[in-house]
């Protein structure tokens, strides 16, 4: 038994050192609230580190937050303007960047402090327009003269030669093209359509440990370079996907000039 508990605490000790090595900070929590003639949004991050952009058609503003990972829903709708809706998703992978856009009606100045477990981005909820000037009270009204109607006689319009002719052509806006071809929607999360290059290849991998519990297992994995993952059965793998996860070593399935075959790792302790 204390043999057991020796083993699972060294393989969460290996859990630990993997995932400090890849994770960064957490972007958990957003809120939107109204306090007098200000919208607020509160975004729960311990991230030290941030960027803000703003761009046009639509209007929005990007913020976006290096070395952290995004637990947060992908929209999250606002009853207040000029905000429309605030929009999240993990823009990049390695390094981790989560990114935050609030999607706005209209241009709007705003500001950005650091609050309390988090950031703080403000900005007025109202449109202020400038009084217009009333009359003068003090100034006597004209009184102006009714004028007769005069009835003017139609010209009458001038014959077209048979020769001649009129050409008429629309005046059509300037059309806009837009090629997306090799270029990435900054939007689309990218944890949704991992590409191979972020899929671990286990030809050059190892398996440093299994985690398990009644109901899940989990297979701790290191790449050539060092970089570890975290593997459950039915993940995605460079070539095939995980099969089976036993006591002491993964069972692939991989796809190989047309047909699969079943590849075993057996578990590799790290010194």
């Amino acid at each position: 038994m204390n043999n057991l508990l020796h083993k699972f605490f060294s393989l969460l000790l290996t859990a630990h050192c993997l995932l400090s090595t890849t994770y960064g900070a957490d972007v958990t929590k957003i809120k939107i609230k109204k306090a007098d003639d200000r919208v607020k949004v509160l975004v729960s991050t311990d991230c030290s580190q941030y960027k803000d952009t703003v761009l046009h058609n639509p209007e929005r503003i990007v913020i976006d937050f290096q070395n952290s990972f995004s637990h947060l829903p992908k929209e999250v709708a606002s009853s207040y303007s000029p905000l429309l809706k605030v929009r999240a998703s993990q823009y990049i992978i390695e390094p981790p960047v989560t990114r935050v856009v609030l999607d706005l009606n209209t241009k709007t100045p705003y500001s950005i402090s650091r609050i309390n477990g988090g950031i703080e981005v403000s900005f007025s909820s109202t449109r202020f327009y400038p009084p217009q000037k009333e009359p003068s009270t003090k100034s006597k009204e004209k009184v102006i003269p009714k004028l007769k109607a005069k009835t003017v006689p139609k010209a009458k319009p001038k014959p077209i030669k048979p020769t001649e002719e009129i050409s008429v052509q629309p005046l059509l806006p300037e059309a806009f093209y837009y090629n997306s071809r090799g270029k990435r929607d900054p939007f689309r999360p990218y944890l949704g359509g991992q590409s191979k290059d972020t899929l671990v290849d286990i030809g050059s991998a190892t398996i440093v440990g299994i985690m398990w519990s009644p109901k899940e297992r989990y297979a701790l994995v290191e790449d050539s370079r060092g970089r570890g993952y975290i593997l459950q059965e039915g993940n995605s793998v460079s070539g095939g996907k995980v099969l089976h996860i036993k006591e002491k070593e993964v069972v692939f399935l991989m796809h190989v000039f047309g047909g699969t075959k079943k590849v075993t790792l057996k578990v590799i302790p790290k010194e």
